[in-house]
């Protein structure tokens, strides 16, 4: 990628915190932090390994915390670690820490996960209020469609876990449109936003595929950015919200039915 196109847009130097790269890498994840490395000015990327405690519970110059899809096994092992900051995470985010998590990195920082199929609890970090149930014999994969204030976002979801908000008033990040939202009952909203905390369940490169979004994300920090390969970036962007808006287009696959359906 390259982003000589263009004069950069004014603002600062940026600092980004990568946690754990070596499990939360799935699906392309690390790809969202290459593009900002690509796009970004002087961005300095803070890669914090499973035995390092992280940069932004000792220092306040972090700019935005990653962390991206990983398996099921690591998702213990992340919970293991960061239980040992659950109280100061819990206060960096009610300090305004910029967080985006993707994938199910989100689950980490509900209440639990219930293994519906092995009937085991795994106590999360409890700092939001939702829980999470896992089915490994019933994994689907589905396109999404939604709102974001007033940008449309495209995404794309592959899980065999579905969370549950357990306080109404916990606001989502994204309002769909078309394909899952937070759970099969949930018709609305996904993920969380609280403060500057995101989630979503939306994988893979999410800001390639949505570099409107990933704009509106780097003026809020003030990095002074161009977004590599931009005429591109808008070209598949715009053919995919075009695709996915077709009424006709196939949108999810579950395997326990076994078939591609549709989603209004």
């Amino acid at each position: 990628m390259s982003g000589d196109q263009g004069a950069y847009q004014r603002g600062k130097s940026m600092i980004l915190e990568f946690l754990y790269p070596e499990i939360c890498n799935l699906y392309g994840e690390a790809f969202n932090v290459r593009y900002l490395e690509e796009s970004v000015q002087d961005l300095k990327v803070i890669r914090t390994h499973l035995n390092d405690k992280p940069r932004f519970l000792v220092s306040d110059d972090v700019d935005l915390v990653y962390m991206g899809m990983m398996t099921e096994s690591s998702q213990v092992l992340a919970i293991e670690k960061l239980k040992a900051y659950q109280k100061e995470i819990a206060t960096a985010i009610e300090k305004g820490q910029r967080f985006m998590v993707t994938g199910n990195a989100l689950e980490i920082f509900g209440d639990h996960i219930y293994d519906v199929e092995d009937k085991e609890k795994t106590e999360a970090l409890k700092i939001f209020p939702f829980h999470t149930k896992r089915a490994k014999m019933k994994r689907y994969s589905s396109l999404f469609l939604g709102d974001f204030n007033d940008l449309k976002i495209v995404g794309y979801k592959s899980q065999f876990t579905k969370s549950y908000y357990d306080d109404d008033t916990l606001e989502p990040l994204f309002k769909t449109k078309r394909g899952t939202a937070f759970n099969d009952e949930e018709k609305v909203k996904e993920g969380i936003r609280y403060k500057n905390f995101m989630a979503t369940y939306l994988l893979g490169p999410l800001f390639i595929m949505n570099p409107y979004f990933t704009k509106w994300l780097l003026e809020s920090i003030g990095a002074k950015f161009k977004l590599a390969n931009e005429d591109a970036a808008l070209d598949a962007y715009k053919a995919r919200l075009k695709e996915y808006s077709d009424p006709n287009t196939g949108f999810g696959y579950s395997l326990k039915k076994s078939k591609v359906y549709h989603s209004n």
